[in-house]
């Protein structure tokens, strides 16, 4: 440096190679980490998976790298602690590929909720629904299992025929009479995926609504028995079964039917 503030050549000289050498270092090492994550499987569909569930363990994972590099290219120019902010970034590095690999690892043994579609159509006099199931990361034995439900607040309905019971006595407030229209399970493919349609018709004026439950029921056979009996009981309140934000495996669909129309009127002479 000059008595004028100004860089001299010889500074500059001195400095070009440490500027190459942090370029490289910056140059190189996100490379690096791409390859890692994406050699564990953390890239695209994955990647935005494990973002949504974990977003601040990720971004603490990526500021980590951030600390890594940083520290790298520091140890170019600090040459009389270069070991020190070399073993940092080294630390920093394989800690930040840690976390990222951690949270992929924990987002790929959490399985998505089931995708779940009704569609409402008419056949004759009836509505008929098409019920459409999917889900992905089965392992070979697990399966989807689906209920559908037609439930009325105003009048009881048959367990066991589509019809009203011969029971009417009132239902309480805020709760339903159900009837259970289907209910089956759904293996997985090889590559753990399910996929399901149907269709099933539905009496005109016997149901208010419409219940579809899917879940992917995991454990053992006696656990996934147990699962099957508490889906298909249901809470009278909600109609569903473990369809909250604390689980990722249970999916349930409301579906309000259209009201039938009114009889009409006599002729009048």
């Amino acid at each position: 440096m000059s008595e004028t503030g100004i860089p001299d050549k010889t500074t500059a000289d001195q400095d070009a190679p440490r500027l190459g050498e942090a370029a490289k270092w910056l140059a190189g090492s996100i490379p690096v980490a791409v390859a890692v994550l994406t050699f564990v499987g953390l890239s695209g569909d994955e990647l935005g998976r494990a973002i949504r569930m974990f977003p601040m363990v990720f971004v603490a994972g990526v500021v980590v790298l951030v600390v890594a590099v940083t520290a790298g290219v520091i140890a170019i120019f600090n040459t009389k602690r270069a070991r020190a902010w070399l073993t940092l970034g080294i630390v920093s590095f394989a800690i930040g590929v840690a976390i990222l690999t951690t949270i992929h690892a924990a987002a790929t043994s959490e399985q998505d909720r089931p995708t779940v579609t009704v569609g409402l159509g008419r056949a004759e006099q009836d509505l008929t629904a098409e019920v459409t199931i999917s889900a992905e990361g089965l392992k070979p034995e697990d399966y989807v299992f689906v209920v559908v439900q037609g439930a009325n607040s105003q009048r009881r309905l048959d367990e066991n025929s589509a019809a009203f019971a011969e029971d009417q006595s009132p239902i309480p407030p805020r709760e339903y009479s159900k009837q259970r229209l289907y209910s089956g399970r759904i293996g997985g493919a090889p590559d753990g995926r399910a996929a399901s349609t149907f269709k099933l018709p539905l009496a005109q004026g016997l149901y208010e609504l419409l219940i579809v439950q899917a879940g992917i029921l995991t454990g053992s056979a006696e656990d996934q028995r147990e699962d099957e009996d508490a889906m298909m009981s249901s809470d009278p309140k909600t109609g569903a079964f473990k369809c909250g934000p604390e689980t990722t495996n249970m999916s349930c669909i409301t579906v309000l039917l259209p009201t039938p129309p009114a009889p009409a009127a006599p002729p009048t002479g």
